[in-house]
């Protein structure tokens, strides 16, 4: 004879404790990576985790008898397996919150840099043009001073008024 208290009280077991385990399970609203302010809920799928992890339809758990044939294919786990792969799962989540943002503040510190390259460039290059101009400007200014006296147009009016006197007085003094 079959002593069927053996059979049905693990099933019992493993049904208050599945149904215990599901009703304890968080509500899941949509994670927010983007707000370093607040860490999301680690337990939820993550933004964009459904593209990277498939929809697979789960069936319902059921107990498992020493010796007995399993109701269909599958691996049987200590759960402490399930435990570490459970927290391999957060910890990957957590690991995508941090890589999440740590490449927005890498992207931000590039953006600075180059935002200040260019500002740096920009000022150097402004301030090579304004110390040609500068230049230009100090070389047209030498140049007008350090042309020869001679070569000046008012030397050269005095100096052909002077020789016109002095031929017209020449003339006079020759005359008479």
């Amino acid at each position: 004879m079959v002593d069927h208290s053996k059979i049905f009280f693990p099933v019992i077991c493993l049904t208050l404790v599945f149904s215990n385990a599901s009703a304890a399970e968080p509500t899941c609203f949509r994670q927010d990576y983007a707000n370093p302010d607040i860490e999301p809920d680690y337990d939820c799928p993550g933004p964009g985790e459904e593209g990277l992890v498939p929809n697979i339809s789960l069936l319902d758990s059921v107990g498992l008898e020493k010796g007995k044939p399993a109701p269909w294919d599958g691996v049987l786990m200590d759960k402490n397996r399930v435990l570490i792969l459970g927290l391999r799962i957060k910890g990957l989540r957590r690991l995508r919150y941090i890589d999440y943002h740590a490449c927005k503040q890498k992207m931000k510190l590039e953006m600075d840099f180059l935002t200040a390259s260019h500002k740096a460039e920009t000022d150097l290059l402004k301030s090579q043009l304004e110390s040609y101009r500068e230049q230009l400007a100090g070389a047209k200014k030498e140049l007008s001073v350090s042309r020869a006296w001679y070569r000046s147009w008012a030397f050269g009016l005095v100096v052909g008024f002077g020789i016109s006197v002095a031929g017209t007085v020449a003339l006079l003094v020759a005359i008479h």
